[in-house]
């Protein structure tokens, strides 16, 4: 019950900031997303685009932006025991 309340909090919390400005808290968890709204709107867009009932499909310039693209991983060293004690 606490769970699916507080999730319909943090959506009408998102969808609240993010009609009365731009200036929404999102963009400090997605540093590469300027505008929330517009990322909401044209993943609404996307998921229209993907019916195939939709003769029409609809421009997301900005989802289909790569210039963010992760394109090398990082691989840690395999973890040491140099300054354990034996014991």
């Amino acid at each position: 019950m606490g769970l699916h309340l507080s999730s319909t909090f943090m959506f009408f919390f998102f969808i609240n900031s993010a009609t009365a400005h731009d200036n929404h808290p999102l963009p400090c968890l997605l540093p590469s997303i300027h505008s929330p709204k517009q990322f909401f709107d044209e993943s609404i867009i996307a998921k229209l685009n993907r019916s195939k009932t939709q003769l029409k499909k609809g421009d997301t310039a900005f989802l289909d932006d790569m210039r963010d693209v992760i394109t090398e991983t990082f691989n840690p060293p395999p973890p040491s025991n140099w300054y354990v004690r034996a014991g």
